[in-house]
């Protein structure tokens, strides 16, 4: 049976070791949850000119995965808001895979969502567009599920 000596001698630098460990760790980035949504717009004001943005939205390296467009046109808007995403295979890649999602008609003050399965939903980046019938305040998320 191996028995340890208590000393206070010993206790300091073996807790120093421990607290500079903890501050390591302290500063090593978490891995994102692969379902974690984008923001794509935030209490974003869309009028009848579409506004366009390309977010990440693909699984690891485009793996095919579920997303989930969900929209919410807030109580302040005056206009039914379309949002749409478009999932291409690259950042600047003109061209579209066959996954595609469409929120149209959003009323005031609505939350609604679509989804594109699996096996449609190929494509790294999505091209997201959003116009209103009139101004819209909306905020616009992105899950990869």
């Amino acid at each position: 049976m191996l028995f340890l000596k208590h000393s206070s001698k010993n206790a300091a630098p073996l807790l120093l070791a421990f607290a500079g460990l903890l501050a390591i760790f302290a500063f090593i980035p978490s891995q994102q949850d692969a379902g974690q949504q984008t923001a794509i717009w935030t209490g974003a004001t869309i009028t009848t000119t579409t506004q366009t943005q390309v977010v990440a939205c693909g699984q690891g390296a485009g793996a095919i995965g579920r997303k989930t467009l969900a929209v919410h046109n807030g109580s302040a808007g005056a206009g039914a808001v379309t949002v749409t995403a478009e999932l291409r295979d690259g950042l600047t890649t003109p061209n579209f895979t066959s996954g595609y999602l469409a929120v149209n008609g959003v009323a005031t003050d609505t939350l609604s969502s679509d989804t594109v399965d699996a096996t449609a939903a190929a494509g790294r980046f999505c091209q997201v567009s959003a116009t209103s019938a009139s101004t819209s305040t909306i905020t616009a998320t992105l899950r990869r599920e």
